[in-house]
């Protein structure tokens, strides 16, 4: 898998730029949905950027919902679209929690 480099001099963060790179080979289908992504240590070399700019580019992309990421498994592409979901809304809604009577139960027991 080849990768195309970012620009250095642009004001668009590096992060950006690759995050950027990878989802467009995502939506141009020349990374599957279901294909595992080389190690994040191959992908900074191809890129050219530090471990943790890449680290930061396939976070951002976990969190619209392109790849889910694993520990000792791999970073896998779940979806060719963004998730709909990752803005979070402002309600006014009130939750009601009722327990059973077990915590006053103990109140009562302390006196």
């Amino acid at each position: 898998m080849k990768f195309e480099r970012p620009v250095f001099n642009e004001p668009k963060p590096l992060y950006k730029q690759v995050a950027g790179i990878i989802v467009k080979k995502i939506e141009d289908k020349e990374i599957a949905v279901g294909e595992k992504l080389p190690s994040q240590d191959n992908m900074r070399r191809d890129f050219n950027v530090s471990i943790n700019t890449m680290a930061e580019a396939i976070s951002s992309l976990v969190k619209e919902g392109y790849l889910a990421s694993r520990q000792s498994y791999g970073t896998y592409v779940v979806s060719s679209k963004p998730r709909s979901d990752t803005v979070l809304e402002r309600r006014r809604e009130i939750a009601v929690v009722i327990c059973a009577g077990t915590y006053v139960d103990t109140i009562n027991n302390l006196y």
